[in-house]
C-alpha cells in the first residue's frame, strides 16, 4: 500500500507543477492564445481542489481501496487522453478529469495508510508516501521543462501511465482492513501486504 500511495502522490503532484514550464511549448504546439493556455493548469487544480473534500466521505461509502484503484485508473487513463489531445478544449477536459482522479488518490490513499498500520508505523509509512510526493513538487517544474523541450509536452503525461499501472498492481494486492486486531490504538490488517 505504501508503494501504491507514494507513486500515486508522486504522479498527482508532478502534474500539478510540471505543466508550468511546459505551458509555452503546449501553446506553441496547439496554437493556443495566452488567455486560453492557463486553463490547462487551472482546470486540473480546480477539479482537484473542489472534489478532494468529498473524497473521504466517498471512501467511507464505497471503500477506500476501491476508490484508490478507481482514482489511479482515472488518473492514468486521462493522462493518456491528455497526451493524445489534438486541441486545447480536449486537453482541458482531460485535465479536469485528471484532477478528479488526483482528488481521490491522495486523501483516500493516506486514509488507507493510517488504517493499515499501528500508529508508529503508520506515521513512518505516511512520511514515505508524502516524501515522494514532495519530491515531485520540488522537481516537477524542472522535469516538465526538460521533457517538453527535449521530447514533447505529451511525454509529461505519458510518464503517468506506467506509474499508475504499477500503483494499481500494488494496491490490488492489499486487503483493506475492516476492524482488525487493535495494536496500540491502530488496526492490524487482515492479510494482504500493506507495504505493497
Amino acid at each position: 500500500m505504501v508503494v501504491a500511495v507514494a507513486i500515486g502522490g508522486f504522479c498527482v503532484q508532478l502534474d500539478a507543477f510540471a505543466l508550468n514550464m511546459a505551458l509555452p511549448v503546449i501553446r506553441r504546439d496547439l496554437h493556443v492564445s495566452a488567455v486560453g493556455g492557463p486553463w490547462v493548469i487551472s482546470g486540473y487544480l480546480l477539479a482537484a481542489g473542489a472534489l478532494m473534500p468529498a473524497a473521504g466521505r466517498l471512501g467511507d461509502l464505497y471503500g477506500r481501496r476501491r476508490l484508490l484503484l478507481f482514482g489511479l485508473a482515472l488518473f492514468g487513463g486521462t493522462s493518456a487522453g491528455c497526451a493524445m489531445a489534438p486541441s486545447l478544449p480536449l486537453l482541458v477536459v482531460f485535465r479536469v478529469m485528471q484532477g478528479a482522479g488526483g482528488a481521490l488518490v491522495m486523501p483516500v490513499g493516506l486514509a488507507l495508510l493510517t488504517r493499515s498500520f499501528p500508529p508508529g508505523r503508520a506515521r513512518v509509512a505516511t512520511g514515505y508516501a508524502l516524501g515522494l510526493a514532495g519530491l515531485a513538487t520540488a522537481c516537477g517544474p524542472f522535469v516538465g521543462g526538460v521533457l517538453a523541450e527535449e521530447l514533447s509536452w505529451r511525454a509529461v503525461f505519458w510518464v503517468n501511465v506506467p506509474l499508475c499501472a504499477v500503483a494499481m498492481l500494488c494496491a490490488g494486492r492489499v486487503v483493506e482492513p475492516r476492524g482488525g486486531v487493535k495494536l496500540g490504538g491502530g488496526v492490524e490488517p487482515r492479510g494482504g501486504h500493506p507495504w505493497a
